[in-house]
């Protein structure tokens, strides 16, 4: 490629000059595009696997003993490192037929071992052979800036600690692609083990940075080229970190916007679609997420309250539900159309929520679990209702609800909020969820 470079550049000072013979005729533009092309083959990304059928023909040969490979086969080798079947004899052979001083197959190498990264012998092993290629060379021997600059980060990507030295970067400069644009790994963010891992490990000890954590976890959730596996141990790491950080002054802000960033990247983790991503995180992060998905609704439901101002009593009633947060395990809320339109427009809500049907268009329901028990508060002034929670009796995460279903169904239970200042129905109430719920709690709790 510089060979081509200087040639371009002779031939480009010959015509200026008049030197060369009238009768040579050639195209510059057309030298000057292939210089172009050849360098976007050397710079351009390498994530194509070869197909299938190539790859067992490739490991089949191998496990055969074959010494000796076909140019294409070789340029094809590094792609089946990583399979279960190449130990780690066939893995040095497979290194032996490649030619690393050649850049294109010492760039290859590079693109499997950071996207296959993980703590395997051959991981260990690759990175010493990518070392020993190095030490061998200098950044100004390569044409490809992604090797450059990998080869002048060869400090921070190939040590031992190279994952607390990419955490350090990501909390120095906050930013994920400045970081990797700078040590060449930026083109393969989609596809990369390794940045996964790094980012994994910047979220290990987040507590000790909740904000600049927050501003990383919002990059990730604006990318699509992140892979999803990563979210459930970010997940894992933030949400504790954000639960258990009371100094924060941002908390509530910090909070809520998690909350957002999760839900809609692992859904609802009490029911949904996209509820089985939730397996891979711990149960005291989804125990953690429901919680504040209860916490959030009950606010959401009595702001609309205040909003319409048809109960003056209501501040009792949040403060009376607020002191058995900690053992609702499931909430659900139905709102009309002007409530709706609250909870996206006025509220920011990012969550789904049911439609109520046949109320009035500011009125809402919310329906949350206690134990064995479904409740269900109106938002206007009304009953407060429970019944036991059965297949039949469930409302949570239903699309609608018509205003009837919870006016002319039966419930066994049920209390006006009368004498709200004198704690009237929240007596009766808690007598009865200490009853039937075995939780108790006094009117120092709620009162």
């Amino acid at each position: 490629m510089n060979e081509l470079s200087e040639a371009v550049s002779r031939l480009n000072h010959s015509l200026k000059n008049n030197l060369l013979n009238s009768q040579f005729v050639f195209d510059m533009p057309e030298i000057s595009n292939m210089e172009e092309e050849l360098l976007k083959m050397v710079d351009g990304n390498i994530k194509s696997m070869p197909p299938e059928n190539v790859i067992e023909k490739l490991v089949a040969k191998m496990l055969n003993g074959a010494k000796k490979f076909t140019r294409h086969e070789i340029r094809d080798l590094p792609f089946i490192i990583y399979d279960s079947r190449i130990d780690m004899k066939m893995t040095a052979d497979i290194i032996k037929n490649l030619d690393l001083s050649k850049e294109r197959y010492f760039k290859r190498l590079l693109y499997i071992y950071f996207s296959n990264y993980d703590s395997s012998p051959k991981t260990k092993f690759l990175s010493k052979i990518i070392l020993l290629t190095i030490k061998k060379h200098n950044s100004k021997d390569y044409i490809s800036d992604i090797v450059r600059k990998i080869v002048g980060s060869k400090s921070v990507l190939f040590a031992e600690n190279c994952m607390d030295n990419l955490a350090v970067g990501y909390l120095n400069i906050l930013n994920i692609e400045e970081v990797l644009e700078s040590i060449g790994l930026l083109q393969w963010k989609g596809n990369s083990n390794f940045i996964e891992q790094s980012i994994e490990h910047f979220f290990k000890d987040i507590d000790k940075h909740i904000d600049e954590g927050f501003k990383i976890l919002e990059q990730i959730a604006n990318e699509s080229d992140i892979h999803e596996a990563i979210m459930p141990s970010i997940a894992d790491a933030f949400i504790i970190a954000v639960d258990k950080d009371i100094n924060s002054s941002n908390k509530r802000k910090i909070k809520k916007k998690t909350m957002d960033i999760f839900y809609n990247e692992l859904g609802d983790p009490r029911f949904g679609r996209k509820t089985h991503k939730w397996v891979a995180v711990s149960e005291e992060t989804r125990n953690t997420f429901i919680r504040w998905l209860a916490e959030d609704d009950l606010e959401l439901f009595f702001k609309i309250i205040d909003k319409t101002a048809v109960d003056s009593m209501w501040h009792y009633r949040k403060k009376f539900w607020k002191a058995y947060l900690p053992y609702i395990s499931n909430t659900w809320l139905f709102l009309g159309k002007d409530a709706r339109n609250y909870a996206q427009n006025v509220y920011k809500s990012q969550k789904n929520h049911g439609k109520l049907v046949g109320g009035l268009s500011n009125q809402s329901v919310f329906v949350f679990q206690i134990g064995r028990y479904i409740f269900a508060e109106w938002s206007h002034i009304g009953k407060l209702r429970v019944k036991k929670l059965t297949k039949e009796s469930n409302l949570f995460g239903k699309d609608k609800i018509e205003k009837q279903q919870i006016y002319d169904t039966y419930w066994p239970e049920e209390w006006t909020h009368s004498n709200s200042d004198r704690y009237t129905w929240q007596s009766k109430v808690s007598y009865w969820i200490k009853n039937y719920c075995g939780i108790e709690k006094t009117i120092n709790d709620w009162g």
